[in-house]
This record gives C-alpha cells, structure tokens and sequence, in this order.
C-alpha cells in the first residue's frame, strides 16, 4: 500500500513541474494544429529545461508536431503538384 502511495506522490510531483500547463497545450496543439504545437512545444520544452525539469511531455510534443507539419507540408505540396498536372 505505503509504494502504491509513493508512486502516486511521484506521478502528482511531475504534474507539479513549472509551466506543465504550456506543456501540454503544446501537445494538444501538436495534434491540431501541427506547426503552432511545435513552436510551443519548443518553448515549453526550453523553459521547462531552464527550471530543472526534463521536459519528457514537451518533447513528446515537439515529436508528434515535427512529424504532423512534415505530413501536413507533404499533402499540400502533393496536392499542389496533382492541381498544376491536372
């Protein structure tokens, strides 16, 4: 029960890292808007670093908003090229 408790403080104590809220908007962003949740997965991920954090949910973001833009910019620029050829 007392590790059951423990793991559950840690799991709280990382939720209570400084501008968890940036962080995750970053990662909602990522997914919705690909190349806005980049920029703020970037910059929650270096503020997160300045205090001492790790910045594991931030990088997620800057993952997940790296490879979203790459295939948003591949389908407008395919879509693009299919326009000009038809």
């Amino acid at each position: 029960m007392s590790t059951q408790l423990s793991n559950l403080q840690n799991d709280i104590a990382k939720l209570d890292e400084p501008g968890i809220g940036l962080v995750l908007i970053g990662l909602v962003l990522s997914v919705v808007l690909p190349p806005v949740g980049l920029i703020v997965s970037v910059s929650s991920y270096r503020t997160a670093r300045r205090s001492g954090g790790r910045g594991t949910v931030a990088w997620w973001g800057i993952w997940i908003g790296a490879i979203s833009t790459a295939l948003v910019a591949f389908a407008v620029v395919a879509s693009l090229i299919g326009g000009l050829i038809a």
